[in-house]
């Protein structure tokens, strides 16, 4: 079937065809299975999303679109259920204290609340990925993933030694299809038996000892953490696009939704009643006093009941005074076209497909008497519907308040605060809305062009708005409108902060004065009384986790406490690491929770510290975790001897706090910070962003991720050194002491050391930037025996001996004759794969280096037998 088959196959669905519901189900299956898998936090969660969404479509079957679209609305309605199940898997694994669930869960919430629009990068990408992969990774993820077949299998196909190394040709694979991969992705990982344990886990026969391990593992290393979701997002994509889901599960699935009472326009149950008319959000109210306040000081025109009802006629002296009813109008930079005359509206039901009875509301926008109507919302219509929340909230309608609870609908005009955690929110279908902890929202509504509408009095809100139209917040300051956008908006007292992340947002101030269109990545303030303002975009330089690991925070990879102190972080007297904190995790991603877990104390003293830092402007911004006992009039915060006053720098939070971005001139090739008066608190992180240009370049961080510290070699082994670099690098030496053993001039910065000399070692890495200054690693030690294995050992081979275990082997005459082959090895390990039918002999003399209980083992195919004497 093609895509023109859409609109016939939605009519005869809308009528309850069947036949046509299962063709439909099947022209969107792999599109739609790998949607879903590429957010879902384990199969059943995408086997039971993929059948709610299906169920969802057939309660809201009257609004899918005949066209193409279809598949776009379908998704829509996917990433509902997905937000709610993936919430609920998250809450449940935090609560079970599962690391495993909730790295995969909160992988997946991130991964959908990133989109702007329901587009799939990972099912786009998966096909063009499949094709670049060698011919032999294709046959092993055909068999694997269409075909289910046993790695043993496997293993014995591509002759291979074992389960382990198909283990590891998955996992690699599997990185290589990711669609964030890179060639660098195609390197086995060093710890081979890692790719095992992902099988294991994959295959759901881990063992609760090794699960529990794999967590801890995983929760102290963010770089594997980040591997290991990878791996089970492909798993999941994998199986969503070779899986079999054919003609007769969906058959069965559009007869389980015809179970579904299916609501028709012409059903009796649907009332259609036409209400008085009204305004938009803050028509009438107090925001319509606050902004004729701001005319009035604008203008210098005496705000008069004359003054503001002359809009009609023409003669206004402001032209912002209109008539109430064309208030909307005459300050908006959007031209919505011309008006229809009114029109009924049609509810059919809600999320949870409960009939209500559809109250519909007009109000104007037009520029003259004859459009006063032609915009309209329903008094009584779903306008939004809560999709999750955390701790609680309260319905707002009008002088009433009530608690809210999952699923909720609200009607135009009511509204909602929330309490320490974070609601979302979907407005008008196409809105996606992340009200954060003690933000109140006035009152939602929804213009007739399909724009959802909210007024924001006060807090922090996130909004992702998914199609055109999309939908326009409102606070005392600014106006925002959203088309395929994603942003969010924070008004406390006189200022409004926008902040975009991608799409299309326009900013207009509350009175029409001073429009903005924001570039992604752009931040524009809004002031009372004052034109919206665009900040100077600032670039990126250096975040800082104090005592904690590298994390990722709004794209940007911040130093792990170790790699900062090798790029210039400097800790004062008296400061350490803190405790790992319990801090809650309302409103916060796992890295930046991560972050505000650790930090630096000082026992009551001041925090102090320094970075190395070029001349220049610096945007500085710090987060303080744990700050419940202490508050901004008992902060003192000095840069470079430079107190800061903290009024309106100071944000605090549920448990924590942000200060700044403050701007700091350096002059002193270092920033010097003091933090006092925390109490109990700590310092969690630092970020540095540069307001002018991005030409500060920061010292290098270099770690050294391999060998392992406190290793044991002999001193006949090789092993590599790896060095990890942040920032810019010409090269990377390597050192034993003050021993130069190589210099690498490219990454990755990988060596050999061939043959260590005896003894302790302390193992270092410089990393020299183009300035020619260095940047040293932390040192590691290593411990390296004299070898006593510098030998050899001597096997014997007699071919075409029957039998299969050394009593018949040895019952054979050849055997108490001369050998057929005879060779020597320095390791005592036979050559495999030599013969099919044969007895083999090793004999050697092993001299233990210490004194000490020893462990030996053999293994073999078919009978091996170890013999251990004292003597000859």
């Amino acid at each position: 079937m093609s895509a023109q088959e859409f609109p016939s196959l939605v009519n005869e669905a809308k009528h309850g065809n069947v036949d046509a519901v299962t063709a439909l189900i099947m022209m969107v299956a792999r599109d739609l299975r790998a949607f879903i898998a590429t957010f879902a936090a384990s199969p059943a969660m995408m086997e039971d999303v993929h059948a709610a969404t299906w169920m969802q479509v057939r309660r809201e079957i009257a609004a899918c679109p005949p066209t193409s679209q279809v598949i776009v609305w379908i998704r829509q309605r996917a990433m509902v259920i997905l937000q709610h199940r993936l919430e609920q898997e998250r809450n449940q694994a935090i609560a079970a204290k599962d690391g495993l669930r909730h790295l995969v869960a909160q992988d997946g919430l991130e991964g959908l609340q990133a989109l702007i629009a329901p587009t799939n990068d990972g099912a786009a990408h998966i096909n063009k990925k499949y094709s670049e992969l060698d011919e032999a990774a294709q046959v092993l993820i055909h068999r694997r993933y269409a075909e289910n077949t046993a790695l043993d299998i496997l293993a014995a196909e591509m002759q291979l030694s074992g389960q382990a190394e198909v283990a590891i040709r998955l996992f690699i694979a599997r990185a290589l299809l990711h669609w964030r991969a890179t060639a660098e992705d195609g390197r086995a990982p060093d710890d081979r038996l890692f790719p095992v344990t992902i099988e294991l886990h994959i295959a759901s026969s881990i063992q609760p000892d090794a699960r529990q391990q794999l967590s801890v593992s995983l929760l102290k290393d963010l770089a594997r953490a980040a591997a290991f979701t990878r791996q089970m997002r492909i798993d999941m994509l994998l199986r969503a696009v070779f899986g079999a889901f054919n003609e007769d599960d969906a058959r069965i699935l559009a007869n389980s939704m015809g179970q579904i009472e299916h609501k028709r326009r012409n059903e009796s149950s649907l009332l259609q009643v036409a209400a008085p008319t009204r305004m938009p959000v803050g028509s009438g109210s107090e925001l319509m006093r606050v902004q004729d306040r701001i005319g009035e000081r604008q203008s210098r025109v005496p705000n008069t009941p004359t003054a503001r009802h002359q809009g009609n006629n023409g003669n206004s002296p402001n032209k912002r005074h209109q008539t109430s009813s064309n208030y909307g109008a005459s300050e908006s930079p959007r031209h919505r076209g011309k008006r229809g005359k009114p029109s009924i509206a049609l509810i059919g039901g809600s999320l949870a497909a409960i009939g209500i009875l559809a109250l519909v509301i007009l109000w104007g926008f037009g520029s003259d008497k004859s459009d006063t109507h032609s915009a309209s919302a329903a008094r009584g219509q779903t306008i939004a519907t809560i999709l999750g929340f955390q701790g609680d909230f309260n319905l707002l309608d009008g002088t009433t308040e009530k608690p809210g609870t999952l699923g909720m609908t609200l009607q135009a005009g009511q509204g909602l605060r929330s309490g320490e955690g974070e609601v979302t929110v979907e407005l008008s279908g196409n809105s996606r809305l992340v009200i954060g902890p003690k933000a109140e929202v006035r009152a939602f509504d929804k213009l007739s062009d399909g724009t959802g509408q909210a007024q924001l009095d006060k807090g922090a809100i996130t909004i992702q708005s998914m199609a055109t139209p999309g939908m326009e917040l409102r606070t005392v300051q600014a106006r925002i409108s959203f088309g395929v956008a994603r942003g969010s908006v924070t008004t406390e007292g006189d200022r409004t902060v926008i902040q975009a992340t991608i799409g299309a947002i326009v900013v207009t101030a509350i009175d029409g004065s001073g429009t903005i269109t924001m570039p992604p990545g752009s931040t524009v303030i809004a002031l009372t009384g004052a034109a919206p303002k665009l900040l100077q975009p600032r670039a990126f330089v250096r975040g800082i986790n104090f005592g904690g690991n590298l994390v990722n925070i709004d794209g940007q990879k911040w130093l792990a406490h170790r790699q900062a102190l090798s790029g210039g972080l400097k800790l004062g007297d008296g400061t350490n690491i803190a405790a790992v904190g319990a801090l809650s995790g309302a409103g916060l991603d796992y890295d930046r929770k991560s972050m505000l877990d650790t930090g630096l104390s000082a026992n009551g003293r001041p925090i102090e510290l320094t970075q190395i830092a070029p001349d220049g402007e610096y945007d500085v911004t710090l987060w303080l975790g744990n700050t419940t006992p202490s508050t901004a009039s008992a902060l003192t915060i000095t840069i470079n001897n430079k107190k800061l006053e903290l009024a309106g720098l100071y944000l605090p939070r549920t448990g924590w706090a942000q200060i700044g971005p403050v701007t700091v001139h350096n002059s002193n090739k270092q920033l010097a910070i003091s933090v006092d008066g925390i109490g109990t608190g700590r310092l969690s992180g630092l970020l540095l962003e540069a307001p002018k240009s991005d030409n500060l370049v920061m010292p290098p961080s270099i770690q050294l991720s391999s060998p392992v510290d406190a290793s044991s070699f002999y001193s006949n082994e090789e092993f590599a050194m790896q060095a990890d670099v942040v920032g810019m690098a010409k090269s990377v030496q390597f050192y034993a002491g003050e021993v130069l053993l190589g210099e690498i001039t490219a990454p990755p910065f990988r060596m050999l050391v061939k043959a260590p000399a005896p003894g302790d070692h302390k193992l270092i890495a410089k990393a020299i930037n183009p300035g020619m200054n260095a940047s040293t690693s932390l040192p590691l030690g290593i411990s390296v025996s004299e070898s006593f294995g510098s030998g050899s050992i001597t096997f014997e081979h007699w071919d075409n001996v029957k039998g299969r275990s050394i009593d018949d082997a040895l019952k054979d005459a050849s055997v108490s004759g001369k050998p057929s082959n005879t060779y020597t090895a320095n390791k005592f390990q036979a050559k495999s794969e030599v013969a099919d039918f044969y007895y083999a002999r090793a004999r050697a003399y092993i001299h233990p280096p210490i004194t000490g209980k020893y462990v030996f083992w053999i293994t073999c195919d078919d009978e091996a037998q170890l013999w251990l004497s004292t003597d000859h």
